[in-house]
């Protein structure tokens, strides 16, 4: 299976213009006793994250389901993180 290129949703605001366009690159590779899928995560082209996962998955389209999973859950943190309110300093005294 060659790499593919998946877009992924976002869960930014409603305003389309605060929406990322979040796309990633997938690839498999046997391991010794099971299978690895790394994703390169991208944030309007610029890639932000890779992702490694491996383990003892019955088949490849269990791999990739749980590698699309984690990308999943991954972006919704990452969007979460960007939308909280930063800390002030006269809120830490």
């Amino acid at each position: 299976m060659k790499p593919d290129r998946t877009h992924l949703p976002s869960n930014a605001g409603d305003d389309l213009r605060e929406r990322s366009v979040w796309t990633s690159s997938i690839g498999p590779e046997q391991m010794e006793g099971g299978l690895s899928f790394h994703a390169d995560i991208f944030e309007n082209g610029v890639r932000v994250c890779r992702i490694l996962i491996s383990g003892d998955f019955e088949t490849e389209a269990a791999a990739e389901a749980a590698v699309t999973e984690r990308l999943s859950r991954w972006i919704a943190e990452y969007e979460q993180r960007c939308n909280e309110k930063p800390v002030q300093a006269d809120d830490l005294q």
